[in-house]
């Protein structure tokens, strides 16, 4: 290691704050950046304030974990791709970036690997595909962190699996999107660890799940055995937001890059967030 810091930015977020615990577990020196940052105070969408801090701690390389995952488009736009662009302005070290599986949007095949193309179907995939294609089209080598769902502490609260685990025991009624949903929900101190391992890589595209199919009703046998018994109902067409209906990925990238492969349980992932 050169005795530069990584820079995280996003760092006290969700997946950023289980980055930044990775990086310091294995000895790697860090920074955390954000906008609520008692360590380095940063709002990635500022190009000049970006830069003020790169000079500042010339770090060996930087992980963007920063993002916004909803509200107006263009407010998305703003906060998932600035930052991408800044520090592809940047061009010095090594650079990260965490996107997102809603890139990929209604897919073909699964599992999917890293050639599929992706045609996102929400505001959201939108936006962090647009800042995927800066990164990719720019040509700099660097690692594009593609996860699957994300679970465990501080969650975002208007996910899915966040609303139900706080549910008490007993009779609950919940709408979704869609009843036929497929997913693989990966736990957030193993995309954490994955990254640590890529972060140096250069490797492009790689997917970090367990590439594990979980249906809603897995979801509701799951809660039933806590005696939380959840009878979901899909929403109307006209109250449904986008996402494409199923994501499981191809991991063996990963694997073959890192020799590490996420395994921890949905249930353990999900019920160390309440």
């Amino acid at each position: 290691m050169s005795g530069r810091p990584w820079l995280v930015v996003g760092g006290t977020g969700f997946v950023g704050s289980a980055i930044v615990r990775a990086l310091r577990a294995a000895g790697v020196p860090v920074v955390s950046a954000s906008r609520w940052s008692a360590e380095c105070l940063l709002d990635a969408t500022d190009t000049v304030a970006f830069h003020e801090v790169l000079r500042a701690h010339r770090p060996e390389g930087v992980i963007l974990a920063s993002g916004k995952l909803v509200g107006p488009e263009e407010e998305l736009r703003h906060h998932n791709v600035l930052p991408a662009q800044a520090a592809l302005e940047w061009g010095e070290g090594e650079l990260v970036l965490i996107g997102s599986a809603a890139e990929y949007g209604e897919v073909t095949t699964m599992p999917v690997d890293e050639g599929h193309p992706c045609r996102p179907v929400s505001a959201y995939g939108r936006s962090k595909w647009e800042a995927s294609q800066r990164l990719l089209e720019s040509g700099r080598p660097a690692t594009l962190v593609r996860p699957s769902n994300v679970v465990g502490p501080g969650m975002p609260p208007n996910s899915l699996l966040a609303q139900v685990a706080y549910l008490p025991p007993g009779e609950h009624q919940f709408e979704v999107n869609r009843l036929d949903f497929v997913r693989d929900f990966v736990a957030v101190n193993d995309v954490a660890a994955a990254v640590v391992r890529l972060r140096a890589s250069r490797a492009g595209v790689v997917h970090v799940g367990r590439g594990v199919a979980t249906t809603l009703p897995d979801i509701t046998q799951m809660l039933a055995a806590r005696g939380v018994h959840v009878r979901f109902t899909e929403r109307t067409p006209d109250r449904q937001t986008p996402e494409g209906r199923a994501f499981v990925p191809c991991i063996d990238k990963l694997v073959a890059l890192t020799g590490f492969r996420p395994e921890t349980p949905l249930e353990e992932a999900l019920w160390t967030s309440i």
